[in-house]
């Protein structure tokens, strides 16, 4: 929350080293997903065991964002746009974000990365679009030139904008890629929680 100690990622984790059953992370996912994954990922790069580290999962990111206003959350892990209606109005305040550089934006650029604060923690939330194992290669095409062109129009940028989203578009071949690396990473992760089974 706006009003909590924590003013930066390093003296929460510096907290939680100390005594990590202490404090609760919310996030708007199960054990296991990307908004877990996202909170444990730093204090997992500061030699802090992540399955010491108490998560609590919530059906959403707004449901986190309520338990932490409720006090029922000491600090969630979530995506940006889920909170910056609430970083706007004060009530809210951002300690890292795990991107790579620093966001762009009204508000967003104000945020840290965990890499300035001196903790290597970079996990994006992205999203993609799936098609059936065995599409055609005519089908496939179509849907790659199509979505191609759909992300230089203005009503995307737009909405890409207006939801505090992050304009990273990859092809087919660059995102096969991007999913191989994430693969890694996220295995790692798991098997350090001991959910890789």
């Amino acid at each position: 929350k706006a009003d909590s100690k924590y003013k930066d990622l390093k003296s929460l984790l510096d907290d939680i080293k100390k005594n990590p059953k202490s404090i609760t992370l919310a996030g708007g996912s199960a054990p296991g997903s990307m908004d877990h994954l996202i909170g444990i990922l730093p204090a997992y790069k500061y030699g802090i065991d992540p399955t010491e580290i108490k998560y609590v999962s919530y059906d959403g990111g707004s449901e986190a964002i309520t338990a932490l206003l409720g006090n029922n959350a000491d600090v969630i892990s979530t995506d940006v746009s889920s909170t910056l209606e609430f970083v706007k109005s004060g009530k809210v305040k951002v300690l890292a974000v795990t991107s790579p550089e620093r966001l762009q934006g009204d508000v967003l650029s104000e945020f840290p990365t965990a890499k300035e604060q001196g903790i290597d923690a970079e996990f994006i939330i992205w999203r993609g679009v799936f098609g059936p194992e065995k599409m055609s290669k005519d089908a496939y095409s179509y849907w790659e030139k199509t979505i191609s062109k759909l992300v230089e129009t203005n009503e995307w940028k737009e909405e890409v904008e207006k939801q505090g989203w992050q304009l990273e578009y990859k092809d087919g071949k660059e995102f096969d890629s991007f999913l191989s690396e994430q693969e890694t990473q996220v295995q790692d992760l798991l098997k350090a929680l001991g959910m890789n089974k």
